[in-house]
């Protein structure tokens, strides 16, 4: 799970990235595009990063929930996502043992 301000995100068994409102606990918005269980998400108020099963990393628009970038590399599941200090980079690291 990610927070920023009053918005929370999550990622879910269900191949799914939702967007929350947590003052009332609304779904705001839910995100497809995994295939495979979404492991992690990093949220820095604009764009959404998340990363699952599927071996995939999935940039987002979080006003629209479109697609900006699928990043594709890892051979193995996504387990963890961090924006770097400046919010230009997503550092990610994989089962496959690689850190991109």
């Amino acid at each position: 799970m990610a927070r920023k301000q009053d918005i929370l995100v999550s990622g879910s068994r269900d191949c799914t990235v939702r967007v929350w409102n947590i003052r009332d606990g609304c779904c705001l918005r839910t995100l497809y595009g995994h295939v495979a269980a979404v492991r992690c998400v990093q949220f820095d108020g604009c764009r959404i990063v998340s990363g699952g099963y599927d071996h995939r990393i999935i940039i987002w628009d979080v006003t629209n929930g479109d697609q900006i970038h699928v990043l594709e590399g890892h051979t193995n599941r996504v387990y963890s996502l961090l924006f770097d200090s400046e919010r230009k980079l997503v550092v990610s690291s994989s089962l496959d043992t690689t850190i991109w």
